[in-house]
This record gives C-alpha cells, sequence and structure tokens, in this order.
C-alpha cells in the first residue's frame, strides 16, 4: 500500500456466476499496514455455508467523495479461510497486471478464524434449558381511554383487545417451555388509590403475583384494567428489576 485508506469487501459468488457483498470492514486511515477489527458473519452468509463456495476479497482506497480506488483483490473459498490456517494472499489489481515489474498491490492476511455452532431457542430448549415466563402490560394513558373503542385497553367480548392478543400468541408458545405454568403478571404506568405505580401485580396480590397458566393472565388482566387508572409516565425499569432479581 502507498498512504491509504484501506478497507475491505466481502463477495460470496452465487450459483449464477455472480457475487453478493456479504461484509465490509471499516477503513483503516493513513496507513501502511492496516490492521482491521474482527468482525463475525455467519459461513450461510459468507459462503452458503459450502466449502467450495468461492469468496471475493476487494480491497480499496476509501474516499471521503465516494469515489473509492481500487487497490487489489484476490480470491479464495470458504474451505480455505476455516482451514484455520495462517494465510495470506496477494492482491492483484488487473489494470496494473501489464505494467513491467508489476507484482502486486500489497497481501491480505487473515491471522486467525474461529467457527462456532449459533445455537437456536430451540436448541436450548431440546438440551434441557428451562425458562421463566414472566408478563409486563404497559398500563399508561397513551394507551387510550379504555371505555373508547379505538383504546388498545377496550374491553370488548366479541374483539379481544390489542394486549389481549398479544398476551395470547405469546404466552401460548413459551408456556409450554415454563415447567411450572406459574406465570408473574406485573403492570407499570398505572394510578393505584391516587398513587401512581411502576410494578404491580394484575391479580392484586403484590405477595404472590403468580398466575396459572395463561388463562390465569387474561383473568388477573382483566382484573386489573377494570381496578386501575391508566396514567404514566412510562417506565418499565422496575419491572424488569423485578425480573432480574
Amino acid at each position: 500500500f502507498g498512504k491509504s485508506d484501506p478497507y475491505l469487501e466481502f463477495h460470496r459468488a452465487n450459483k449464477d456466476g455472480s457475487y453478493s457483498l456479504v461484509h465490509k470492514t471499516e477503513f483503516v486511515k493513513n496507513t501502511l499496514n492496516p490492521v482491521w477489527k474482527p468482525f463475525t458473519i455467519s459461513a450461510g452468509s459468507l459462503g452458503r455455508g459450502e466449502d467450495s463456495c468461492v469468496i471475493k476479497v476487494i480491497c480499496y482506497d476509501w474516499d471521503n467523495d465516494g469515489s473509492h480506488d481500487l487497490i487489489g483483490e484476490f480470491t479464495t473459498t470458504l474451505g480455505d479461510l476455516l482451514s484455520q490456517k495462517l494465510m495470506t494472499w496477494e492482491l492483484i489489481n488487473a489494470q496494473k497486471v501489464s505494467k513491467k515489474k508489476y507484482k502486486n498491490s500489497g497481501t491480505i492476511t487473515i491471522s486467525s478464524v474461529t467457527m462456532f455452532e449459533k445455537y437456536s431457542f430451540l436448541d436450548y430448549i431440546l438440551g434441557g434449558c428451562q425458562i421463566n415466563f414472566t408478563v409486563g402490560v404497559d398500563f399508561t394513558g397513551s394507551n387510550g381511554d379504555p371505555s373508547h373503542p379505538k383504546s388498545l385497553h377496550n374491553i370488548n367480548p366479541d374483539k379481544p383487545n390489542e394486549y389481549i392478543r398479544a398476551l395470547t400468541a405469546v404466552g401460548e408458545v413459551c408456556q409450554d417451555y415454563d415447567t411450572d405454568k406459574l406465570f408473574p403478571a406485573l403492570g407499570f404506568g398505572a394510578k393505584i388509590g391516587g398513587k401512581v405505580s411502576h410494578e404491580f401485580a394484575l391479580n392484586g396480590n403484590p405477595s404472590n403475583p403468580y398466575c396459572a397458566g395463561m388463562q390465569g393472565v387474561l383473568a388477573a388482566y382483566h382484573q386489573a384494567i377494570a381496578a386501575v387508572e391508566l396514567y404514566g409516565p412510562t417506565n418499565v425499569a422496575p419491572v424488569i428489576n423485578h425480573v432480574a432479581n
């Protein structure tokens, strides 16, 4: 490199022979020996998860006007990158290859590649991980007067409101991964007995906010919405701290 602000682009070869940009590093300002920050990318994104997938790495000299200059490029494969060997590639600029004494435009060394498995939610569950499901409901005034049909807390026996729909959709999935099916159900942002509370039990029992299954949570929600005054401000921190503790 001469004096430059180099950065790298990683392009994955597609089945049709085209390339897709999958990662771009930061540029390193005014250096002859750039060292880029480590980054994480999935093997599927980088090389379709196939060891034979070709990866083109292009090095540019960054310019603030957007007219970045090509320094050089090289190709490798996902398999080579995952070999965990210290590997060095020459950067070749096709426009300079015909010049006498041209060898390369610098070299790139990838000093370390580590592959690790990223586990899914299902992997953790199948591995024996258990979860504790806690409900937190926003009772701030921004939800609208519950007596108004457009309120997110409006109770209509013929049409579940947004909170009931959200609680049901999420809770019916999560409850199957909670062994005791007892869920703390908390609210925040409401005025109770003339005082604003940002952590109260929906069932009215602060010493035992647990509800039996999603039916118990929904029953406690109906009990709370009929007993509290929507107020504010929005402060979810106490509920989060309750769960953390």
